[in-house]
């Protein structure tokens, strides 16, 4: 598939007549870091669900129901892998290796 950039340019500068004249590098640059920031946000909102769910489910653990998982290290699996690193501290304390 092959791009006339010519044509595509003329076509970003006939939209964009109402920006004040500048460099078209800019605006090109510009544009893809818009759709990169849009993008990375809808990637990052499952990880960001993840990181808090998994926090809140490990003071739960810790603090409500009084599990005595350590403190440091259970809170860094918890942020990484959420409640199925939550899951795995549990079978681990279950087993004694905690």
């Amino acid at each position: 598939m092959e791009y006339n950039l010519p044509y595509l340019s003329s076509s970003v500068m006939k939209y964009a007549s109402f920006l004040p004249p500048g460099d078209m590098g800019t605006l090109l640059l510009g544009m893809i870091l818009a759709v990169a920031a849009i993008v990375l946000v809808f990637i990052l909102k499952r990880v960001l669900e993840n990181l808090v769910i998994g926090v809140i489910g490990f003071l739960l653990l810790k603090f409500v129901l009084g599990v005595n998982i350590p403190l440091i290290p259970g809170l860094i699996i918890s942020l990484v892998f959420g409640l199925g690193g939550l899951a795995v501290l549990l079978i681990l304390h279950f087993f004694g290796v905690l």
